[in-house]
């Protein structure tokens, strides 16, 4: 997976939605494992997803925010696997 275009592709879909920034935006990476791991997941927390949700190896749900300073993402409610 190459990230390096995460943030202009966030732009993107906020000129292209018409988003505010403090629109929520849920994240759903699955079916591979991310090569970075550690940079994905940094750039995750640069967004305001302190603490992604795993479901195994190759599953990961993270609310963020286009401004993270707008909306505090990191207080949004668990999904539960049961």
């Amino acid at each position: 997976m190459d990230f390096s275009n995460f943030p202009a592709d966030l732009q993107n879909m906020e000129q292209t939605f018409g988003l505010s920034p403090s629109t929520p935006i849920w994240v759903f990476q699955a079916g591979f494992v991310v090569d970075k791991e550690p940079d994905f997941r940094a750039t995750l927390r640069g967004y305001g997803c302190a603490a992604p949700q795993s479901f195994g190896a190759n599953i990961l749900i993270c609310r963020i925010a286009l401004n993270p300073f707008k909306v505090d993402a990191t207080s949004s409610p668990r999904i539960n696997a049961d």
